[in-house]
């Protein structure tokens, strides 16, 4: 009977978690740098940066570009891999720095999405992240994050704002990390 309440509350949650779009792997298209031989130890996830001029959402934007680096960081600390976690500091050749832009960010229409669904009143959250060699700041790869609310409709989507897919694009960009970068992926 607890596994069935369980399930029960788990699937509304998740199907409240999930959204459309995606977060790619590691591309290395155009990267200046390869990683180091042995992998990184440590990393610092600087603040992002941001094109927006909408006057409406710059605020939020704003606040979104440390709010994801923080959730990078949190989840990296979480996946381990590395011996160091950081928001600041100066990197060295056993360190690897991850920043980026926001590129999208939209909270769209929460009543749109309600009410109509495909896609009208989407939230979206997109960024472009990027991992460089802390020792001459070279890339060694990008990860482009495209997210946005479930294109359906309904209480689902109404849910869901740019902030709600911070935490599923952190997680992404930690786990490429770990796996491409770590000590533990070259071992």
């Amino acid at each position: 009977m607890k596994h069935a309440l369980s399930l029960l509350f788990a699937l509304p949650v998740a199907l409240v978690l999930s959204s459309c779009g995606s977060v790619s792997g590691v591309d290395t298209t155009g990267a200046q740098a390869t990683s180091r031989s042995g992998g990184y130890d440590r990393v610092i996830v600087k603040d992002f940066s941001h094109s927006t001029t909408d006057y409406k959402v710059r605020s939020k934007v704003e606040m979104a570009t440390k709010s994801l680096p923080d959730a990078i960081a949190s989840e990296l600390s979480k996946q381990g891999g590395f011996s160091k976690v950081s928001r600041s500091g100066k990197p060295d050749a056993s360190t690897l720095v991850i920043g980026g832009n926001i590129d999208q960010y939209d909270d769209g229409n929460a009543v749109m999405r309600l009410m109509i669904g495909f896609a009208a009143g989407n939230s979206n959250l997109d960024a472009t992240v990027n991992y460089l060699d802390g020792a001459n700041g070279k890339s060694l790869g990008t990860v482009k994050a495209d997210k946005n609310s479930w294109a359906l409709g309904g209480g689902l989507a109404a849910a869901q704002t740019a902030d709600s897919f911070i935490d599923p694009i952190a997680k992404k960009i930690a786990s490429e990390a770990k796996t491409k970068f770590s000590k533990q992926a070259t071992q």
